[in-house]
Formats: C-alpha cells, sequence, structure tokens
C-alpha cells in the first residue's frame, strides 16, 4: 500500500486517527441530554462550533502559510485535548460552549494546514498522487476509527467520563507525533511580530480572496457543496435522535457510527477512480441527487433499514466528495504558499453557512418536526442542483 512507502504518509493517518472525535462523536447527544440540554440547544452548540471555526478560519489559514502548518497543527493538537477535558470538570450549557469554541479553534488551526502540508511534501519530495495518497490514508483511517466509535459505547456505559479522557491522551500523543514531522517554518517566529511580516499577510488575503472570486466555477460548487455539507453534518447530529423514534437500541450506537467511518472510508478510497473516469460536474450532480433522494426517504419512511441504508449512501458521498473538492481547492492555487489560505477560504464559506443554517435546521428540527425538515433539505439540495443545469445550459446556448 502506498502509505508504506514514506514515514511521513504513517505519521497523517496517525494525526487523523489521534485527532478525532470518534470516542465521543457516537454518545455526545446522549452526554449533553443527561444534562438536560435540550434539542435546540444541542443545534446552538452546533452553530456556536460552526461561528468559532469561521471567526478563526482565514487567521490561521494565513499562520500556517506564512509560519509553519506544522507550528499550525500543533496548536490544534493542544486545543483539542483541551476541549475534551471541559466536558468532564464542566459539563453544563457553559462548560459544552467552552468545549466547541476550543474544538472550533483546534478545527481552525488544522484546516488547511494538513492537507497543504502533505500536499507540498508530496509534490516537493514524491512522485506520488495526492488524491491517492490521501484517499488511501483516509480509508484506513476510518477503519481504525470505526473502531474507536465501536469501543465509544462500550467505554461510555462503562463510565462516560472514560470517552473524554481517552480522547485528552489521544490529543497530547497527536502532539508528539505532530513535533515529529519535518519542520516547514516559512519565517523565523521573530518575524511573525515585524511590519512587513503583517504587510505580507494582508497581501497574501487579498490575493486568495480574489483567487477565489475569479474562479466562478470553484466558488459555486463550494457555495452548493457547503450548504448540502451543513445539512448532512447536522443530520449527524440528529441521526441519534431519528434513530430512536424507529427504536434503534442506543447500545448499538457506537456500531453504528462505527459503520460510518467505514462507508465514508469507501468513498475517500473511489474518489480518485472516479476523478479520472467522469467529470466533476457529473459526479457532483449524482452525489446531489442520491443525497437529496436519502432526505426525501427519510421523510417518509418509518423502516429502520431503510433508513439505515439511505445514512450509509450519505456517508459515502460525503466522503467522496470532500475529498474530491479539497483537492479541487489545492489543485486551483496559483502559489504553493496560499494553499492553506485558499483552503481556509473555502472553510470560512463553508462554516458562515454551517453557522447561518444550523441555526435555522435547529429551529425546524424543534418547531416543525424532522419529517418536514428532511423535505425542505432534499427539496434545497434538488433545487440547487436545477438551478445550477438551467445556468450551465444556458451559458452553453450563449
Amino acid at each position: 500500500m502506498i502509505i508504506n512507502k514514506d514515514k511521513v504518509y504513517l505519521k497523517f493517518l496517525l494525526i487523523r486517527i489521534l485527532l478525532s472525535t470518534n470516542l465521543i462523536l457516537s454518545i455526545r447527544v446522549l452526554y449533553m441530554i443527561a444534562f438536560n440540554i435540550s434539542y435546540g440547544e444541542i443545534g446552538v452548540l452546533r452553530s456556536i462550533f460552526a461561528f468559532t471555526v469561521t471567526f478563526f478560519e482565514l487567521p490561521t489559514g494565513i499562520i500556517a502559510d506564512k509560519v509553519s502548518r506544522r507550528l499550525s497543527m500543533l496548536i490544534a493538537s493542544v486545543f483539542f485535548s483541551a476541549h475534551s477535558i471541559v466536558y468532564i470538570f464542566l459539563p453544563s450549557y457553559t462548560g459544552f460552549i467552552i468545549a466547541q469554541i476550543m474544538l472550533g479553534v483546534s478545527i481552525s488551526f488544522i484546516s488547511g494546514a494538513d492537507s497543504s502540508y502533505l500536499h507540498n511534501y508530496i509534490k516537493n519530495n514524491t512522485k506520488d498522487d495526492f488524491l491517492k495518497v490521501t484517499g488511501d490514508i483516509r480509508y484506513i483511517s476510518k477503519w481504525f476509527l470505526a473502531i474507536l466509535s465501536i469501543i465509544s459505547s462500550i467505554i461510555y456505559n462503562i463510565n462516560p467520563y472514560y470517552n473524554f479522557a481517552i480522547t485528552f491522551i489521544m490529543g497530547i500523543a497527536a502532539f508528539i507525533v505532530v513535533f515529529s514531522l519535518p519542520r516547514d517554518s516559512m519565517v523565523s517566529y521573530m518575524e511573525i511580530w515585524k511590519k512587513s511580516f503583517f504587510k505580507e499577510v494582508y497581501i497574501l488575503t487579498k490575493d486568495a480572496i480574489k483567487n477565489l472570486l475569479e474562479n466562478k466555477y470553484l466558488m459555486k460548487i463550494i457555495i452548493y457543496t457547503s450548504i448540502t455539507f451543513t445539512f448532512l453534518i447536522i443530520n449527524f447530529e440528529y441521526y441519534q435522535i431519528l434513530l430512536q423514534k424507529l427504536n434503534f437500541p442506543s447500545k448499538y450506537n457506537g456500531s453504528l457510527y462505527a459503520s460510518f467511518m467505514i462507508f465514508m472510508g469507501i468513498g475517500y478510497k473511489i474518489s480518485s477512480k472516479l476523478v479520472r473516469k467522469y467529470s466533476t460536474y457529473s459526479i457532483f450532480y449524482t452525489y446531489m441527487i442520491l443525497i437529496s433522494s436519502t432526505f426525501f426517504i427519510f421523510s417518509k419512511t418509518s423502516s429502520l433499514y431503510i433508513v439505515l441504508l439511505g445514512i450509509m449512501v450519505q456517508q459515502i458521498c460525503f466522503g467522496s466528495w470532500e475529498l474530491i473538492l479539497e483537492n479541487m481547492v489545492l489543485e486551483e492555487s496559483p502559489e504553493d504558499n496560499m494553499k492553506s489560505t485558499i483552503s481556509s477560504l473555502n472553510s470560512l464559506v463553508t462554516n458562515i453557512i454551517k453557522a447561518i443554517y444550523s441555526l435555522i435546521l435547529a429551529f425546524m428540527f424543534s418547531k416543525l418536526g424532522y419529517k418536514f425538515s428532511y423535505i425542505v433539505m432534499g427539496s434545497c439540495i434538488i433545487g440547487m442542483v436545477i438551478i445550477n443545469y438551467i445556468l450551465t445550459l444556458f451559458k452553453k446556448v450563449r
């Protein structure tokens, strides 16, 4: 397998496993509900997380590009560890807000920094294909994350605090692995305080925004994807509620979330093959139609098995398109020292949309019910596909 060719690939595999919330993910909502957190408040917490990532996304991307992507990942590891321990010592709505903010900061520091570090490393030191390497890393990592998801419910039943304590230790381990990566400092850390550095930051930000805005095709895809992924991520949080209504035994939540990881990993694995065989638009339209179809099905069916099948389809689409889009963003970057910033701008747009839609969807789920919410989400995605297709045809006619 390709990741065995280079120690850096193996380290990135470890980082991806260690900086995961899989021991928390499948039990987090249940944990919060145990402390009298309402469904609406869970939606607000998700929105706070999205706003935090949005706020820090661009400055952290610039730090990664202009100072060090490795440093950015180290900071991410620190905040990741810190966020998990808050759940233990401050299990309240206020504590959960703090934890979400810390996790948001962690995500913003690693967002773009990890992929751009690896992209540059592959480009400068190997002849490997980034999409293939990253696909393999994420595919393999999902199997390990699946194991974490399975044991998460077992650990939770022993003692809920253990899930968060182990996640804290994983963050520390990730810090050590990141620290062992080859240094990539663009400037000495003292340069950060010099006036010229901030001038460069301004120029870099302006150029990155200009580049993204000029690429209308990519910008359009990013916006459509952001809306769809917001629906999927919110749905991911509310799976537990939907499955509870369909009498899915909560003791199997860990195993179920483990299967999500595997199917998402399959999505990562097939990405490079799909890109070689089909156009980006063909893949995009197919995935959007499949995802919207699952939402319509969720709104109508009372069959647990059909819902589970729909969830698996969502995870494959999510994993595959996430990696394809990430590769598109990196490939479209005109310069190596803009990769993290442009990736951060991509995430910035995504998280602004997430933050807004999270609040709307939280309201819909709480006040209008999950069935109506799924119809709205499915209709929005189909609407985007139709509008985009009409605009594409109109351009061809012109």
